[in-house]
């Protein structure tokens, strides 16, 4: 049974049936908490109310532009930093 209060943005962490916690680590992320909750990573490209468009659930805040010489092509946000590219 997983602990969720353990969880994390690399970590799973499990009791045992001999009660003993076992931990997953990965890589890279597999999650990210959104909102106040855990969602999957997801990287699929969708359309934002801006008119950009991003990756649905990443760690890393990152458009594209939708189009127009306003914008910038690419723009993404980590941790206050918020390099783009125009």
């Amino acid at each position: 049974m997983e602990i969720t209060s353990l969880r994390g943005e690399r970590r799973e962490v499990f009791v045992t049936p001999a009660g003993e916690l076992e931990a997953r680590k990965y890589l890279r992320p597999v999650r990210v908490r959104v909102g106040g909750e855990w969602k999957h990573i997801n990287t699929d490209l969708a359309r934002t109310r801006e008119g950009t468009v991003a990756p649905k659930v990443t760690t890393v805040g990152l458009e594209f532009s939708g189009g127009g010489t306003d914008v910038p092509l690419v723009r993404m946000d980590k941790a206050g930093r918020e390099p783009a590219l125009s």
